[in-house]
């Protein structure tokens, strides 16, 4: 089932759409896209989710809403189905004003489900969520153990919101993973700081990494980082590789010297952006200095 609703005057909570899937138990995969509308939930999905069985994939873009509350019973919805594997969610610039501890337990699948769990799309950008987000750490892990097929690809985008702390949470659950082939992390524009420890020894545990993509353009990122340098260069089969650290303390100096493995024995697409430069994993000898830098 697809529906695309966008740049129209659909308003509420959901709840005829949550009914109606309620009623179509033979669904496998489920689209609603409600982009630039004024939907203020989209928890009734989530309870209507939970009356399709042989549901394997929902793909939820309600981006440019007005979507409130914790959004615990979508996650329940989730969490309840025996068959999902696949979680795409896109709520960018609503009006979310939670650390998604709910929704982040909700997605957990019931105890004694051994269904797999392959992909978690995240897409929070804009919105006015807080804390440290642990429960979704937590849950990062649970997913990456999950005995019928480990997690293989997550994306957290959290672009502009008041996420903070030093990303522990979400670096212990990425260390229960063990088959990630592709990461992308995206936390510009928030109070995130730190020098990205926790974060790294997530990373080390998933060698097998293919695609790997990290955001932290306008944070407090510490200038250095030699523990995610160390845990990328243990990443052999690489074929992209994005770090963004654009109006951070990071500089080109500091990629030089901190990811000299990478770019000792780089085959990979992608780049490195720093405060004051770039350079292309393509050919490292291309780093790009900007003007100021090179007037200093």
């Amino acid at each position: 089932v697809i529906m695309m609703f966008h740049n129209n005057n659909v308003s509420g909570r959901m709840k005829s759409f949550g009914n109606a899937i309620r009623d179509m138990p033979k669904i496998k995969t489920l689209a609603l896209y409600f982009n630039n509308n004024q939907v203020e939930s989209i928890d009734e999905l989530g309870i209507g989710m939970v009356g399709c069985p042989d549901l394997m994939t929902i793909d939820f873009r309600f981006n440019n809403n007005r979507i409130t509350g914790t959004l615990e019973e979508l996650g329940k919805g989730v969490g309840r189905s025996s068959r999902i594997a696949a979680v795409i969610l896109h709520v960018n610039d609503n009006q979310i004003e939670t650390d998604l501890s709910g929704f982040s337990i909700g997605l957990r699948p019931l105890r004694g489900s051994f269904r797999p769990f392959r992909i978690l799309n995240l897409h929070f950008n804009n919105n006015r969520i807080s804390g440290e987000l642990l429960e979704l750490g937590a849950t990062i892990g649970v997913f990456g153990q999950l005995e019928m097929g480990e997690l293989g690809t997550l994306q957290l985008f959290f672009d502009g919101t008041q996420v903070q702390g030093e990303l522990q949470a979400i670096g212990d659950g990425l260390s229960l993973c063990k088959d990630l082939l592709i990461l992308y992390l995206s936390f510009s524009r928030t109070a995130i700081g730190g020098q990205l420890r926790e974060l790294a020894r997530g990373i080390s545990a998933n060698t097998r990494l293919e695609d790997l993509q990290l955001s932290f353009n306008d944070t407090r990122i510490a200038g250095q980082l030699p523990e995610l340098g160390q845990s990328i260069a243990r990443c052999p089969n690489l074929k992209r590789l994005e770090l963004r650290f654009e109006n951070t303390a990071v500089t080109m100096a500091a990629v030089r010297r901190d990811f000299q493995g990478t770019l000792r024995n780089s085959t990979c697409e992608g780049g490195i952006w720093a405060a004051d430069g770039f350079v292309n994993l393509i050919d490292p000898s291309l780093m790009l200095l900007s003007v100021d830098a090179e007037d200093d």
